[in-house]
């Protein structure tokens, strides 16, 4: 069926139906749709709504002449928090055509003073902390290439008894009406993940992300209604250390931004009768290191003994007598943020293309290809036999497996213990990899490559441009880039998936305009922006890395004698311009005007 004009593709700040978002003005955005030849969009207009009522209109436009698909707010819209609102888009074109779309929506956020939850951390250890030995400096390129120096090398044989196990916090609660409405808000110190009633809540990976936590600290929201019933209800969350007091960057240290993980949430549900309860996180959580993950570390890898598995500990009436109560703490509100851009997610499962036995008689699983993620496995065996997972882009020249990522807290290796009760599945939950090969030892029996899958994790951008040509190599080249780009957009841009991870200014600025034609980048780069600035030096130098840790800022003040550099900074500059190129929209120019003027 052909057609003469439509339009598709609506987006909020380059976002599908965001859920969450706290910004002031608002950037729509649209696709054209015509069989026509030569058809140009002549005007447009967008009308919001409080609800699917067309009368219901809060805000319209008028329209507006131009060809342009995109339109930002000059003011904030007169709109709520914690609110859904729906939005459409009515486009003109040369022919005389006009068009309207669908009904899409978005909802707001949480304020920062809208809270009636406390900051809650769990009794637990504060991370040890290891300071950076500066007397052993790098003298030599083959310092760095050993990984001498500063770097450390990698400890052999250790038993990980500095790493804290993941924490485990649950509460109980009567819902006493029918519901017609449910939200959670929800973020952390840490990883969390959040279960409500024996139920996993949404496909999120590595939630609230990486960012400059002290500045910008997001927090997701969730619609629960469908999980929850009247009565009795129970909430559970999983905490890890995370880039916030896990080990991380280049020198391998943790405590970056703290040495406890905790969380801060809000369960709002609205009653069939409009009122509204609130469930928040206080002092009636309780708490458990006692569980399967002893420690997941975002870097190093993971240790889940399924043999202390919980059980459905979020599903109401849970016996927690033996857990402990949770302390509340006074962090405050003012670095929260709504989520922005596309969360981290599983965006492709791979089949490994066999198993190798090397030389040395190691059994090594071939995913054929390196990506940034980790390993799902399947095993029957004995109770108590535990597996090592260990994680390399490379064989040696013989073949032999070989850890190629030396250094310290460079580990990238997963154990499971197993339970002993039938087929057994396993999936790390709070660390990744940059792999290609995997050293498996104490599988029980063979190892089958039905029994494993390739999960490859990213931020979940769209793809929006590609090359095919007839040439095979050029082909592989491209796939390549992909796959790079790929493993290198996990919830910020770094400079590879294995080692340091960080976002190096310098790496970002020069891929800044290939990453955009490939995929929708726009949501992506502009919150990592958002964190540049928020981490320039007052007399408007660019820290190399972006977000700028403690570990790096050791480095550069004591050992590099510099906290930026042409090249590196100049992603200030380079990165809303290839942003403004790719999609033509000129707020992100607008948004890092005074942070370019700063810097020059």
């Amino acid at each position: 069926m052909s057609m003469d004009l439509g339009v598709d593709r609506l987006r909020v700040q380059s976002m599908h139906c965001p859920m969450g978002i706290d910004i002031k003005k608002y950037t729509f955005s649209w696709q054209l749709i015509s069989d026509m030849e030569n058809t140009i969009q002549t005007a447009y207009r967008i009308r919001v709504f409080g609800s699917k009522l067309v009368e219901d209109m809060v805000w319209d436009s008028g329209a507006m002449e131009g060809s342009k698909v995109w339109y930002t707010t000059d003011a904030p819209l007169p709109i709520s928090n914690r609110s859904r609102y729906y939005f459409n888009i009515q486009v003109w074109d040369n022919h005389g055509n006009t068009a309207a779309s669908d009904l899409s929506w978005f909802e707001t956020g949480i304020g920062r003073q809208d809270w009636k939850g406390v900051w809650i951390e769990p009794d637990q250890r504060p991370t040890p902390k290891e300071d950076l030995d500066l007397s052993r400096k790098l003298t030599s390129a083959e310092d760095v290439e050993q990984d001498k120096g500063i770097f450390g090398t990698r400890e052999l044989n250790r038993d990980y008894r500095e790493f804290n196990p993941c924490q485990y916090l649950r509460r109980d609660f009567c819902l006493d009406q029918s519901i017609v409405k449910a939200r959670m808000y929800i973020t952390a110190h840490g990883l969390y993940r959040l279960y409500i009633n024996g139920n996993r809540v949404g496909d999120r990976e590595f939630a609230p992300e990486f960012t400059s936590y002290h500045n910008i600290l997001m927090v997701q929201t969730y619609d629960v209604t469908r999980l929850l019933q009247q009565g009795e209800n129970g909430l559970g969350i999983v905490l890890a250390d995370g880039w916030w007091c896990g080990r991380i960057g280049g020198t391998g240290q943790g405590c970056q931004y703290g040495d406890r993980i905790g969380t801060l949430f809000q369960l709002e549900v609205q009653y069939s009768d409009g009122s509204v309860a609130v469930f928040a996180s206080d002092e009636k959580v309780r708490s458990s290191g006692e569980g399967p993950l002893r420690y997941s570390d975002i870097f190093v890898g993971e240790h889940y003994d399924a043999r202390m598995e919980l059980g459905n500990f979020s599903s109401p009436g849970f016996i927690d007598t033996d857990w402990k109560p949770v302390n509340t703490v006074d962090y405050g509100y003012d670095n929260l943020v709504g989520h922005t851009g596309e969360p981290v997610r599983i965006i492709k499962e791979i089949t490994p293309k066999g198993v190798l036995i090397t030389p040395k008689g190691e059994r090594v699983l071939d995913l054929g290809q390196v990506i940034a993620g980790r390993i799902r496995m399947k095993v029957s065996g004995p109770r108590g036999v535990k597996i090592s997972l260990e994680h390399s882009e490379v064989l040696d020249e013989e073949g032999n497996f070989i850890n190629n990522i030396e250094g310290r807290n460079k580990d990238q290796q997963d154990y499971y213990v197993l339970k002993g009760e039938g087929v057994e599945e396993y999936e790390p939950w709070f660390t990744f990899h940059g792999f290609r090969y995997v050293k498996i030892e104490g599988y029980p029996g063979a190892l089958f490559v039905a029994n494993f899958t390739g999960v490859a994790l990213s931020s979940d951008l769209a793809d929006i441009g590609g090359f095919l040509c007839s040439d095979d190599r050029i082909n592989r080249l491209q796939q390549n880039i992909w796959w790079s780009q790929v493993a290198n957009t996990l919830s910020i841009p770094t400079d590879c998936p294995q080692r340091e991870r960080s976002g190096w200014t310098g790496d970002i600025l020069i891929f800044a305009p290939t990453a955009s034609y490939l995929r929708d980048m726009y949501a992506f780069l502009g919150r990592w922006m958002d964190n540049l600035r928020a981490d320039q030096l007052p007399d408007g130098q660019v820290p190399n890395v972006v977000p700028y840790i403690k570990a790096y800022q050791e480095l550069s003040a004591k050992m590099f004698n510099s906290e930026s550099s042409s090249g590196w900074g100049d992603a200030v500059l380079a990165v809303p311009w290839a942003l403004y190129n790719a999609y033509g929209d000129a707020r992100v120019l607008a948004e890092n005007y005074d942070a370019m003027k700063k810097w020059m």
